[in-house]
């Protein structure tokens, strides 16, 4: 997990969950979505006939953030989001367990830190 911030420009803030053994130069398929901004010229993003190849609860991401979804061909997975300028812990907990849960079958952060 990577978190770049950037306080002078909070859209240049992301978050980057990868596998392990995630391979940048073996990148198979890509997906990305990007949330419309008044005022901020769009990115590329995937078209809409591009089919889905993660599962479908992180589709709700690309409502609250640009999402870009990397798989290479040892079937590993790169989530990046942005931007992400959490306001509380609860924001990234909530975030990165939904995308750990999702991919991994187990929270990244522990329950015990909510307290």
């Amino acid at each position: 997990m990577s978190h770049q911030f950037n306080p002078k420009l909070l859209i240049d803030s992301s978050l980057c969950l990868k596998d392990v053994k995630f391979q940048e130069n073996l990148v198979h398929r890509t997906y990305q979505a990007q949330r419309k901004r008044f005022g901020v010229k769009q990115k590329t993003f995937s078209p809409a006939s591009t089919i889905v190849f993660f599962p479908k609860e992180l589709l709700k991401l690309g409502l609250k953030y640009d999402l870009e979804v990397k798989q290479d061909r040892h079937d590993h997975f790169s989530i990046c989001i942005s931007p992400f300028n959490p306001k509380n812990i609860y924001d990234i907990l909530n975030t990165v367990n939904l995308i750990s849960r999702t991919f991994w079958v187990k929270n990244f952060f522990a329950e015990g830190i909510r307290n």
